[in-house]
């Protein structure tokens, strides 16, 4: 097993824990039992020990919950609620609202499972540091037995400190070398697609918004809906210059550890929840005054007219009613969608590693999630019921549904100085969203990359020169594929490993080799949904859910040369 050199600031408490504080000499410490008395001064304990590499030993950390909960919920709201509309409008309503509600469910606990395995996976290094220790100080210095000490009786055994034990580590610690190396190719091909499609938005968010005139002419919009190579000179202009724009951002941003972003973090969190707030306000209001009104302004893949939906009929040309039930076709790749939407596995350790009081892990997961669910039903149950499947309906990217917003029923409107700060607000939203988890992946793979392929993971250079190859790749395949509902599909299936598949193995796992070693494994983390019960279910469902996810996704791939989510340029009446 790899170890991290032992920084030279280390807890001292944490190196005393492994130890009781008092010299018991026993002329039978030579016994077969696992019972063992300190032969040695703490003293000479603590310069042994400071030989010793220790594996993922960080300084201790000191967030509160609030921190880890805006963290988590950047993770979360990074993009999965920008595309979830459109999926809830093809999906089905109501089948949608039930699945993401148990969607939310497994993610949570899953996160749970992995903050176990962190507190498992603590108590088997720290005996594996004192079985190192023995064999390298060229004396006995058996104490006694981990499990039966003091302060680590009972769940105590399995506290989190402020080591850093990434999930691929965990992986190849407890279920193996190629089961770690299958969790890092699936960590790196989500964290990359993720990354991808967070560029993606961010290029078309500003490129549809805000054309700078000097590649733009005045009064021209560009429409990204479409695949790239279909656009116009300029528009592919502007949006390779937003890439840039959005490269020296986060490449900037990433010379900045977690810890040291804590402010910056918080305050994207309360930013973008501000924005979501606003779009469903504007939203329930408009659909609470009059129905959807529409007007194309530009070319349309359909043929349509200027419309009023104020009589309420739906059999005007440019609505199309979303699916109210269920759609079996279109449910696999929902579920993928579902499985991105909730996804912030992968920074468990990091997350953990941040908060002071551990303990609190499970609750802060738990209101991140939850808080996320709710958001995700108003947000995409109103949008889809309100806007609908036509051309000019909703669209893949919800946030430009707020096009030329104006406040009121006539389409012809143009609005006035509020609403188009308004619409400005909700489009450009996508931008601070994306900014702030792009970076919380970034550090997360660079991380786990780093622990495979360098002996010495925490050096400066190398962990900035990781973050920005990491971000170079994802920024340039956003640069050659901007198809949203594909790069989703995709980020869903790997992430069905990384939500189900490794957590319910872990949890599994973790629990019987700390039964075998230590005669117990349950952790100051463990609750209600602790049980091998639950692993084992979500290990068959994910298995099922996957295959349907396989199909929708070449289904989706096969029909990628429609429109898929309108291009006409729309007015909202609101």
């Amino acid at each position: 097993m790899s170890k991290a050199r032992l920084l030279s600031n280390i807890n001292d408490t944490e190196q005393m824990d492994m130890f009781p504080s008092e010299i018991h000499p026993n002329a039978n410490s030579a016994s077969t039992t696992n019972k063992r008395d300190l032969l040695f001064t703490p003293q000479v304990l603590q310069r042994r020990m400071s030989t010793l590499k220790r594996e993922g030993q960080r300084v201790a950390a000191s967030a509160g919950s609030f921190t880890a909960f805006a963290f988590t919920l950047n993770y979360i709201f990074g993009a999965g609620v920008l595309s979830l509309p459109f999926t809830i409008a093809k999906a089905g309503v109501i089948g949608s609202a039930i699945f993401m509600v148990f969607t939310a469910f497994l993610s949570t606990v899953s996160m749970i499972w992995l903050v176990e395995v962190c507190g498992r996976a603590e108590g088997m290094t720290r005996y594996q540091e004192e079985l190192e220790l023995e064999q390298t100080s060229g004396s006995p210095v058996r104490t006694e037995f981990i499990a039966d000490r003091p302060e680590n009786q009972g769940v105590n055994l399995f506290r989190v400190s402020s080591r850093r034990l990434e999930l691929n580590q965990l992986s190849t610690m407890i279920l193996g070398y190629w089961p770690g190396v299958l969790y890092s190719i699936s960590l790196c091909l989500y964290s990359l697609g993720s990354m991808w499609f967070y560029a993606v938005i961010f290029g078309r968010s500003l490129t549809e918004t805000v054309p700078p005139s000097f590649l733009v002419q005045s009064g021209d919009h560009c429409d990204l809906s479409m695949e790239l190579h279909l656009t116009s000179e300029e528009c592919h202009h502007t949006y390779f210059f937003y890439l840039v724009v959005f490269l020296i951002l986060t490449m900037f941003a990433s010379l900045f550890e977690l810890a040291d972003q804590k402010k910056l973090q918080s305050g994207l969190s309360v930013l973008a929840m501000s924005c979501i707030c606003i779009m469903i306000t504007s939203l329930l209001v408009e659909a609470a005054r009059h129905p959807y009104v529409v007007v194309t302004t530009g070319p349309s893949p359909a043929p349509s007219t200027n419309v009023s939906f104020a009589d309420g009929s739906d059999d005007s040309l440019g609505y199309e009613p979303p699916v109210i039930g269920i759609s079996i076709a279109n449910f696999g790749g929902a579920f993928m969608n579902f499985v991105f939407a909730f996804m912030a596995h992968a920074g468990v350790p990091g997350l953990v590693q941040l908060m002071e009081n551990k303990k609190q892990a499970p609750k802060t997961f738990a209101g991140a999630m939850s808080t996320a669910c709710v958001i995700y039903l108003i947000l995409g149950t109103s949008a889809a019921l309100y806007f609908g499947l036509g051309p000019d309906g909703i669209k893949s990217l919800i946030t430009l549904d707020w096009y030329n917003f104006n406040g009121n029923g006539d389409p012809h409107s143009t609005g006035n100085l509020f609403t188009k700060a308004l619409s400005y607000t909700v489009r450009l939203y996508p931008c601070v969203s994306v900014s702030s988890a792009f970076v919380l992946y970034a550090d997360t793979l660079a991380s786990s990359m780093r622990v495979l392929f360098f002996e010495n993971p925490d050096g400066q250079l190398v962990k900035v020169g990781s973050r920005w190859v990491i971000i170079w790749l994802s920024i340039a395949g956003a640069a050659f594929m901007i198809k949203i509902d594909v790069i989703v599909g995709v980020c869903g299936l790997f992430g069905v490993n990384l939500v189900m598949i490794f957590p319910s193995l872990l949890q599994l796992y973790s629990k019987k080799q700390c039964d075998a070693l230590f005669d117990r494994s349950r952790t100051p983390y463990t609750g209600l949904f602790s049980s091998n019960f639950y692993a084992y279910f979500m290990l068959f469902f994910a298995v099922v859910t996957s295959g349907m996810g396989v199909y929708s996704l070449v289904q989706t791939i096969a029909n990628s040369g429609g429109s898929g989510s309108g291009s006409g340029n729309v007015t909202m009446g609101m």
